[in-house]
């Protein structure tokens, strides 16, 4: 994993929290990824601390101006 960030879900997307990963090359492909660190997750954080939505992406979402921004469950 090269980054990640972690914020609390949109009112319209429900009331838990939500986790944008990028992730280093040669990943895995996003399904076994998603499993191996839900298997992390699942061990390692209570579940407050649980991400109820997880995304992959190139890099962090960020404004034009280059600051961090929300991003949408299901682009």
């Amino acid at each position: 994993m090269l980054d990640a960030a972690v914020r609390l879900m949109r009112p319209d997307e429900g009331t838990r929290l939500k986790a944008f990963i990028v992730t280093r090359p040669p990943a895995p492909p996003a399904p076994t990824l998603l499993a191996d660190l839900q298997h992390w997750i699942d061990r390692e954080l209570s579940t407050p601390e649980r991400p109820k939505a997880i995304r992959f992406g190139a890099q962090l979402p960020v404004t034009p101006s280059g600051k961090a921004a929300d991003w949408s469950l299901h682009d």
